[in-house]
């Protein structure tokens, strides 16, 4: 039991010293009680009733195997008529400007998609968005044996960081209240929890056929790339002092970038596009805070994801050109196709 989200997380078997994982969906409900995979109406009766009861089933509640209704902690929930059984005992539950909560014995508000009501008091609107393995991961949930915790997730908390974290130069970026600082704080917790979240992912046996295809074209193994992912460090690149020439492969852009004494810091200017530079052959990452496209909002993830991956590749040494080419890309164009390659086989 998870007992900081109050659902069930492993269950114990008959034999000795084994626990079976437990999957949830969205809403928290058992996809696989028994061992059997089960889907649920929207309000919470059986598609296909082939486990028993006496179980955790829909929605967090416990199903009682005698009267057929979910135990809701504070009261009893009846799947067949979608409706408690008692009033909500929770008279604060009621909001003047939500009509659909004055019905004492509704459920959920008459909107079973959106919100859970796991004690049967208040009604909470669902996390997360769908149940897919890429949204388990996206969320920070672990991975074990193809079965996924949805409900283990949660948001790291404030932390503060060194120069070191951010780059080794703070100059524009960390001063106190600094909304520039803020938002580098807030892209690099939901990065960080990204980034270890797909190195789980790319061992769990989930990752789709295309991309590890793609990944083999490129010559990348997946544990390889997984251990690159739990190494890489995620800095800001804004006001970074680090000489661009030291991070780069050897070839005509690293002697140019010597030459003129270049600095990462340099590549994230105010009007710059460039989302993420990676240390070749290192651990190193620097992202630009001021580019929307690598904020935190949801439908950024997978593109997101996908830039993670892509500049895991430059940590272990392979560079644009290679990978272009091994994907059959156009190797003249911007390296964003790369990312976009990957978000679309493998997200």
């Amino acid at each position: 039991m998870d007992r900081r989200a109050g659902r069930l997380t492993h269950q114990r078997t008959w034999r000795p010293y084994e626990e079976r994982l437990v999957v949830l969906d969205r809403l928290g409900s058992r996809r696989n009680p028994g061992g059997v995979r089960a889907s649920y109406y929207p309000y919470g009766e059986e598609r296909d009733a082939i486990v028993g009861d006496d179980r955790d089933k829909f929605a967090t509640y416990w199903r009682d195997g005698f009267t057929g209704l979910d135990y809701a902690r504070q009261r009893y929930y009846s799947s067949r008529s979608g409706r408690f059984l008692t009033a909500d005992p929770y008279r604060a539950s009621a909001a003047l400007t939500n009509p659909q909560t004055w019905n004492r014995y509704a459920y959920v508000a008459g909107d079973p998609v959106n919100f859970v009501d796991p004690w049967g008091l208040i009604i909470e609107k669902v996390e997360w968005s769908s149940l897919t393995p890429i949204s388990c991961v996206l969320w920070g949930a672990q991975y074990s044996g193809g079965l996924c915790y949805l409900y283990a997730a949660r948001f790291l908390g404030e932390q503060r960081l060194t120069a070191t974290q951010y780059g080794g130069d703070l100059r524009g970026v960390s001063k106190a209240g600094s909304k520039l600082g803020r938002r580098f704080v807030e892209i690099r917790k939901v990065l960080v929890r990204l980034k270890d979240g797909l190195a789980k992912w790319l061992v769990s046996g989930l990752v789709p056929k295309l991309c590890q295809d793609d990944l083999q074209r490129i010559g990348v193994g997946l544990f390889q790339l997984s251990q690159s992912l739990t190494a890489m460090q995620i800095l800001s690149g804004v006001g970074s002092a680090v000489p661009l020439a030291d991070i780069l492969p050897p070839g005509l852009q690293r002697a140019k970038a010597a030459e003129r004494n270049i600095l990462v810091g340099h590549r994230f200017g105010p009007r710059s596009k460039t989302r993420a530079v990676a240390e070749w052959r290192g651990t190193r990452v620097w992202i630009n805070p001021r580019d929307n496209r690598a904020g935190i909002g949801v439908d950024d993830y997978e593109r997101n994801a996908a830039l993670l991956l892509h500049e895991a590749m430059h940590n272990l040494g392979f560079t644009d050109v290679w990978i272009q080419r091994a994907l059959s890309l156009d190797d003249s164009a911007l390296s964003a196709n790369i990312s976009e390659r990957l978000a679309l086989n493998c997200f």
